[in-house]
């Protein structure tokens, strides 16, 4: 499998415009990974990508004690395992029925680190705060942080079947930054789980310092979740699985984010 996806990635890389952002050729941009290095096919991506734009970077673990430090220059989740509906319960209606949720060794693993993470994040001064990339469980992660729970299960709740190894039409619905010139574009999924986006458009007075900004299968799914006030981007689709110009917009965006947090701490010591 890994392979076969390797063959069809290679296919999309074309030569890019750089971005204006520029680093010193001995300077590092170093990449915060909350689970498994950020994943083969995500650093994968990021390589050639940054490699394209003349950047250097390099792949570190983190937690939220690193995130303390300023020890990055930008933070990845990526995709995994369901996160625990403890977590969010208490938004859920009472008659949810958890068990929906798979849970896995990895998840009771990556729940508190993530979360945690998400909770110090979102303390920080947006100037300290670094790029924020969440793919897929990551996305979820940054719901949940913000207090948007979870759909558990979208074939038993929301009559739709679950989203495995599926390509799905990606739509535009509000100004955004991965989104240039199009307003639609196909990516592949592969979860089970999203954002409750009608719990999202219930109570949206509570949620104007975020937007989604694309949604998929007729307005049910929430793609990409854009903030306003700090570079944070999620995406519920996989880019490092997909081809074509979503995959590119999310990576460039995450590297020239990282690029200018970079500058900005330089001219701030």
């Amino acid at each position: 499998m890994k392979y076969f996806f390797l063959s069809l990635i290679a296919l999309s890389f074309v030569q890019y415009s750089h971005s204006e952002c520029k680093l010193q050729s001995s300077e590092v941009i170093k990449i915060g990974c909350t689970y498994d290095q950020c994943g083969f096919f995500n650093r994968f991506a990021l390589k050639n990508f940054a490699r394209d734009k003349k950047y250097n970077i390099e792949f570190i673990s983190i937690d939220k004690k690193a995130l303390s430090s300023q020890q990055v220059d930008a933070v990845l989740i990526p995709g995994g395992a369901d996160i625990n509906p403890n977590y969010y319960a208490t938004l859920l209606p009472k008659e949810t029925d958890l068990t929906l949720s798979k849970l896995t060794p990895e998840g009771k693993k990556r729940d508190p680190i993530e979360l945690g993470l998400l909770e110090k994040y979102f303390s920080l001064p947006k100037s300290k705060s670094p790029p924020l990339l969440g793919i897929c469980r990551g996305m979820q992660a940054i719901s949940i942080a913000q207090g948007v729970p979870l759909i558990l299960d979208l074939k038993t709740q929301l009559n739709l079947k679950n989203r495995i190894y599926t390509i799905d039409k990606v739509t535009q619905r509000a100004p955004s930054s991965i989104f240039t010139k199009h307003n639609e574009a196909h990516a592949l999924e592969l979860h089970h789980q999203a954002m409750d986006f009608q719990y999202y458009l219930n109570n949206k007075d509570r949620f104007q310092h975020f937007t989604v900004t694309a949604l998929s299968n007729d307005g049910i799914i929430p793609e990409i979740l854009e903030f306003k006030d700090r570079p944070v981007l999620g995406v519920q689709f996989h880019p490092e699985l997909s081809l074509g110009k979503l995959r590119k917009n999310v990576f460039n965006w995450f590297l020239d984010q990282a690029c200018q947090y970079k500058n900005s701490q330089k001219e701030n010591t």
